[in-house]
């Protein structure tokens, strides 16, 4: 401001003592007019002036930096003031400048209050005098607001703060930091961080004096193919080995960053690199246990496998599964549900139920069969493990195993014990059946004798109907023999419809005439509100019946009772036959369904039969899809309880409408 006021003072007439005349340093001037022209040039010089004085500035910024406050700012002013002072004179008086003695004596003093004054007014608004050199010159001629100082401080001293800090993290952290530039038209290194020292074990001033010397410590190996990838300057990551003087090999990572000016050369290279020696034994650790994996899932039969726990869809399939199923695993993975047309379709249910439990999170194994391409058959057994990512169960890995050799050794155990339990059977068949048919024959072989030897014909008609009742006896055993021997070999009987009420009926007519020979009661309910019908075998299903009613008979006291009930019961029919008689003690109800097995107290009587009657109701009544259940106490009765399927309403109905 004072050198713009002291630059227009000399071109404004200013009236002094009434006369156009100016008094400066005891001397007097005569000035004319100033003319319009004479004004514009001297302003366009003075704004020339004050943009040399920010280069200046500048310049002794670059050049001294420690001392640019008060050298520059003194310097710029005052070859400013006197660019404008000779101008001034120039313009008004030239002839003034024939005395440049003169001149240069008055411009002596103000220039150096100018100075002493500007270095004063900066340390007073700055503090630090680096801020001036971002403002521009027409700031200066025009000043600035004391509240616009302030802001400007405190963003320096924000800039400064994260300088600090911005050097702090380089020279702490130990990443390496490199700025990579062209300095006086050679590239050069102009910043490399502490942790190239703690990295190489090598000095950073190395890398100011010969920018290639770090290549030394890259691994013998890598290096060609790093200086190779470094001539092409492009952002780009590196992986490779440095050698630490201590000879420890360490893997590094490089980043490289490319900045371009304006122009779009390259203006500077910066780089990071980072020390991932952990990482990379990791890694390789990794690596080496998938191979052993590999190679182990590889040569191994059971069959590994990866799905989505979500979509159980399959994303990984262990190359034994093409020797287990017999199918690529190409074809597999383009088709994930293709693996189900292998499976035999009584055991889709159950793989369908697992994959339900899969998604429920419960991992329990399955075991189904298989039918290869080639038609063989193989049992195999799914397991599958939760695998988790950040606790959560997002896979489930599996293996397959294959059980046919086990399931075979499992059908063979299974085939002996059965083959053992027929051998005991016949064998117990054999004592039994011998015990059964030698009582009836030596019964037969002594009324024989006795016939010889009776004396009158009513001695002998006696005799005679004692080996006609043992000879029957003989027969009902072979009868009985002959059906379990046929039950044994059926795996299902020939059916038809079959009314119940009638075969009870009838059944109830033919055992009428032994429960009054026995004196013992007998009667029939039938709690049917409508005619029911079974699928079964007639001539079976009569025996069965008749053989369970006619035994209650036998092993009923004189005065006991008999009475069969008959109730429809859930899709089925029950029918029970409860007696009043002997009973059947708890040791015995195990067994009674057993072949040629007879309690001692119903064997010393001469009530018992063969021994087969209720092992053959039993078979009869499992190949007709039913159950058979016995209740007894001792002294007090039993209850046979039968229950067999029977036709639904609507079968029936559609029969009856049919036979109408």
């Amino acid at each position: 401001v004072i050198m713009v006021m002291f630059g227009l003072s000399s071109l404004v007439r200013i009236e002094v003592f009434g006369e156009n005349m100016l008094v400066i340093d005891q001397h007097i001037y005569d000035l004319p007019t100033p003319q319009p022209l004479q004004l514009f040039v001297f302003m366009g010089l003075l704004i020339v002036a004050l943009y040399m004085q920010s280069a200046i500035y500048q310049f002794f910024a670059n050049r001294w930096p420690k001392q640019r406050h008060w050298l520059a700012t003194g310097f710029s002013l005052w070859v400013t003031l006197s660019l404008v002072w000779a101008v001034n004179h120039y313009l008004v008086e030239p002839d003034a400048l024939n005395n440049i003695e003169e001149h240069l004596a008055l411009l002596l003093i103000p220039a150096s209050v100018i100075w002493a004054m500007s270095i004063v007014y900066f340390t007073w608004c700055f503090k630090d005098f680096s801020a001036y050199q971002s403002r521009p010159p027409l700031a200066v001629l025009f000043g600035q607001t004391a509240e616009m100082e302030r802001a400007l401080s405190a963003a320096e001293q924000a800039r400064h703060i994260a300088e600090q800090r911005y050097h702090q993290l380089i020279e702490r952290s130990d990443e390496v930091f490199t700025f990579f530039e062209k300095v006086d038209g050679r590239w050069r290194y102009t910043m490399v961080s502490p942790g190239y020292e703690r990295l190489t074990g090598r000095k950073v001033d190395e890398m100011y004096e010969d920018p290639r010397a770090w290549f030394d410590a890259i691994h013998p190996e890598d290096r060609e193919r790093v200086i190779n990838e470094l001539r092409d300057r492009r952002d780009k990551s590196l992986t490779f080995r440095l050698i630490h003087t201590s000879g420890e090999t360490l893997w590094v990572t490089m980043h490289i960053y490319v900045i371009k000016d304006e122009q779009g050369e390259v203006a500077r290279i910066i780089a990071t690199t980072t020390d991932v020696t952990t990482l990379h034994m990791a890694i390789e650790a990794l690596r080496e246990s998938e191979a052993r994996y590999r190679q182990l899932a590889e040569h191994i039969d059971e069959v590994f496998w990866m799905a989505d726990i979500d979509t159980l869809s399959v994303t990984y399939v262990s190359p034994a599964f093409e020797r287990l199923w017999g199918v690529s695993i190409d074809a597999m993975m383009g088709n994930n549900q293709g693996w189900r047309e292998y499976i035999y379709p009584e055991d889709l249910p159950r793989i369908d139920e697992w994959l339900m439990q899969l998604s429920q999170r419960n991992f329990v194994p399955v075991e189904f069969r298989i039918k290869r391409p080639d038609g063989q058959t193989r049992w195999l057994r799914w397991r599958g493990y939760p695998v988790k990512e950040d606790g959560r169960i997002t896979k489930v890995a599996g293996v397959t195993h294959n059980i046919t050799a086990e399931k075979e050794a499992e059908m063979h155990r299974k085939a002996l014990v059965m083959e053992r339990e027929r051998v005991e059977l016949v064998n117990q068949f054999v004592s039994d059946a011998t015990h059964d048919l030698k009582t009836p024959l030596s019964v037969i072989m002594t009324k024989v004798d006795m016939i010889r030897r009776a004396k009158t014909p009513e001695d002998a008609a006696r005799h005679l109907d004692i080996l006609e009742q043992q000879a029957e006896r003989l027969i009902d055993i072979i009868n009985d023999l002959l059906t379990i021997s046929r039950l044994d070999f059926l795996e299902d009987v020939s059916r038809e419809r079959v009314p119940l009420e009638r075969v009870m009926h009838d059944i109830m007519e033919r055992v009428q005439p032994l429960a009054e020979n026995h004196q013992v009661a007998l009667s029939f309910n039938c709690q049917c509100e409508q005619p029911l019908q079974l699928l079964a075998n007639p001539k079976d299903i009569t025996s069965c019946l008749h053989n369970i009613i006619e035994n209650a008979i036998y092993y009923t006291e004189a005065g006991g009772s008999v009475t069969v009930t008959v109730q429809p019961e859930d899709g089925s029919v029950r029918i029970d036959v409860a007696d009043t008689g002997i009973g059947i003690s708890e040791e015995d109800l195990s067994k009674i369904f057993q072949r040629f097995y007879r309690s001692d107290k119903a064997r010393s009587t001469s009530k018992g039969g063969t021994g087969l009657g209720l092992a053959i109701a039993k078979r009869i009544v499992e190949l007709h899809g039913g159950t058979i259940h016995v209740e007894s106490e001792v002294g007090v009765g039993s209850t046979f309880s039968i229950r067999l399927p029977i036709l639904p309403i609507e079968q029936q109905q559609e029969r009856d409408a049919t036979v109408s």
